[in-house]
């Protein structure tokens, strides 16, 4: 507690980052997400991020929090339907399309051209699409 305030440091489980900690107020159904949750601009996958990982915490964890605000780590506060559309909306959607490629015989080159353009509005889209797809694709090519 602080200063009456109950604010709760929490790990949920490897996201982002395998380390990601989110800040909750239960009180105020408030959720500082860090980069746990994106909407504004394109999330990054880096080497560390496992997305299935990053699914399942998002499933199991973090959407059961049933927070009504979110502050990302990166962007305007905002609620939860619009961090789950661009976050694990995205996550699943990429999944979705390179699973797809993996299927047809797809190889890595071919993985970054797969189709995003539902995401296109998103800041750093241009920046990142490519190199999440490749990412994803070579995670999904040995799940």
């Amino acid at each position: 507690e602080m200063g009456g305030m109950k604010i709760e440091a929490r790990y949920l489980g490897p996201a982002h980052s395998p380390g990601d900690i989110v800040v909750w107020l239960p009180e105020q159904s408030l959720v500082i997400s860090g980069d746990m949750a994106f909407h504004e601009r394109m999330l990054p996958i880096f080497e560390h991020t496992m997305t299935a990982d990053w699914l399942e915490t998002w499933d199991t964890e973090f959407e059961v929090l049933g927070a009504t605000y979110v502050i990302p780590g990166h962007g305007h506060p905002t609620n939860m339907d619009q961090v789950r559309r661009y976050t694990k909306g995205y996550l699943e959607y990429l999944r979705g399309k390179i699973g797809e490629h993996i299927d047809e015989g797809g190889d890595l080159a071919g993985a970054y051209y797969v189709d995003q353009s539902p995401f296109a509005h998103l800041d750093t889209f241009e920046e990142l699409a490519t190199k999440n797809a490749g990412r994803v694709f070579e995670q999904m090519e040995w799940e």
